[in-house]
């Protein structure tokens, strides 16, 4: 009897030690949903703009952000508060990249979570890689001056007209 007791909490001791060990196997915080890139076609003249979604497990706090331009790689590292209610909240952040010469970009986007809500000490964090093409801007105006650019009649009450100077070069 005693054997049999003994073998039964040596396999529930092992089924226990298991299931503690596989549950911090694997990144599953945060939840990154994805990025956009605004607008959805850029030029290399557009202002350009990327939009990360990020959902943490419980009821944290966005703590930091981060991006950098390197070649032909956007480089993105944002930090979240892990939190302690359990309650899933989504974070959306807006990144101005500005402008960026014709080519094609890759991301690199890094999501941390922090146990501090004060500064970023990551415990965990997830990946996530696109990419987009910056085509040349086709627009005729963009290599005039604003002072070739007049408002008829000005000022104006109501409609106006546009004047360009040097319009055989357009």
């Amino acid at each position: 009897m005693k054997i049999i007791f003994i073998t039964l909490i040596s396999i529930l001791a092992i089924t226990v030690i298991t299931f503690t060990s596989n549950a911090q196997v694997g990144s599953c915080c945060p939840y990154i949903n994805g990025i956009e890139v605004i607008p959805s076609s850029p030029t290399s003249t557009d202002n350009i703009q990327i939009v990360t979604s990020i959902a943490t497990p419980n009821m944290g706090q966005f703590i930091s952000k981060s991006f950098s331009v390197s070649q032909d790689t956007v480089y993105i590292e944002t930090c979240h508060f892990g939190g302690f209610l359990t309650v899933v909240t989504t974070f959306f952040d807006t990144l101005d990249i500005g402008m960026l010469p014709a080519g094609t970009y890759q991301i690199a986007f890094t999501a941390n979570i922090s146990d501090s809500d004060t500064e970023c000490s990551p415990y965990n964090s997830n990946t996530f890689g696109s990419s987009f093409l910056v085509t040349q801007s086709t627009n005729s105006l963009e290599n005039h001056e604003l002072d070739d650019l007049k408002i008829v009649p000005n000022p104006a009450s109501g409609e106006f007209g546009f004047s360009v100077k040097n319009t055989s070069s357009i």
